[in-house]
């Protein structure tokens, strides 16, 4: 794991841990939470700039109820702790689907059964999958030195 020396990185991990101690040696919590939020909808704001443009028409059946179960599924089954869970969540269950094409009606529980394993067995998500199993991997090999 990197460590960060830069003071903003701190101060929000620090606040992503326990808010009241954060807040207790004095970092102004509400003031990174403000900027957060800003940034977060900077980054929503050019996402439905750039889907707008690619559909050209906008109407409220667009943006139903199963599109946003979507993504929240994509966010938890990449893993939300990591820039990149979310990218990698998306694109794994995007692939699922289409590699299943024949079993279409099936698919929303195919993509439950997903969810369900990687929250079982996966906390972090499948961001983490290659530290597990490089960890296993080094489990392994140890298991198999001999002592002479």
């Amino acid at each position: 794991a990197l460590v960060s020396t830069n003071e903003e990185d701190l101060n929000l991990a620090a606040i992503e841990q326990d808010e009241s101690v954060a807040s207790s040696v004095g970092i102004h919590v509400i003031k990174y939470k403000v900027i957060m939020f800003c940034v977060g909808s900077f980054f929503a704001g050019l996402a439905g700039s750039l889907q707008a443009h690619y559909m050209r028409v906008l109407n409220p059946d667009s943006f139903g109820l199963f599109p946003s179960i979507y993504i929240l599924i994509y966010t938890v089954v990449g893993g939300r702790k990591r820039f990149a869970g979310p990218i990698i969540g998306a694109v794994v269950l995007t692939i699922i689907p289409e590699v299943f094409r024949p079993l279409k009606a099936y698919n929303p529980l195919v993509l439950v059964g997903v969810l369900f394993f990687v929250l079982y067995f996966m906390r972090e998500g499948l961001v983490d999958l290659p530290g597990k199993v490089m960890g296993c991997l080094k489990g392994f090999k140890a298991e198999r030195t001999y002592d002479v």
